[in-house]
């Protein structure tokens, strides 16, 4: 799955940075201090930037279909192992569609800008003596598809300047990808 930039004036699609990052936890004095749970990219600023003006639509496509599941099901010990569960074909399509279906795995949020990079902050508290908690922005998308298999991925509100990413992370994915981008 890839995430690109529709330029709407060359009428052409944009590869967005693709960066893998796995989860990393930083604590300070055995996380009295406070915990950070963070996903780092590289470089304080995208290689792919867009004017506030004109900040384009996104793209994916996704080919959601039952080759997987049935590829699957010709698995004799998966199929018994469904059967003695009561599960069906449709209901292993319908998981594997939970998993893997990019609308249902795919978010934006806005980066911290730092000295050693980017930085998606799952979550971040001061300690055992704040009550203050901070994670980065997600931001409201909505999909509309604009025909079999292809998305549109809609940002709700405009985009102020900074730097952001589509974060795709199906269940079972040990490094989510991370698809950057800029606006100035």
């Amino acid at each position: 799955m890839e995430v690109y930039a529709f330029d709407k004036q060359k009428i052409g699609l944009v590869r967005l940075e693709k960066e893998n990052s796995r989860l990393e936890t930083k604590t300070k004095m055995g996380g009295f201090a406070g915990a950070e749970y963070v996903y780092n990219l590289g470089g304080e600023k995208s290689t792919v930037r867009f004017s506030s003006s004109q900040v384009p639509s996104f793209v994916f496509r996704y080919r959601g279909d039952n080759a997987t599941a049935t590829s699957y099901m010709n698995n004799s010990v998966l199929k018994d192992t469904l059967q003695k569960m009561g599960s069906s074909v449709e209901q292993f399509n319908t998981m594997l569609d939970d998993v893997t279906n990019p609308v249902k795995t795919l978010s934006l949020y806005r980066l911290d800008v730092r000295k050693s990079g980017r930085a998606l902050v799952f979550q971040s508290s001061g300690g055992a003596f704040s009550k203050g908690k901070k994670a980065s922005d997600k931001l409201s998308v909505s999909f509309r598809l604009i025909r079999d298999g292809y998305y549109e991925i809609v940002v709700d509100k405009p985009l102020p300047k900074g730097e952001y990413c589509f974060l795709h992370a199906a269940v079972g994915l040990m490094e989510p990808t991370f698809f950057a981008f800029g606006v100035d």
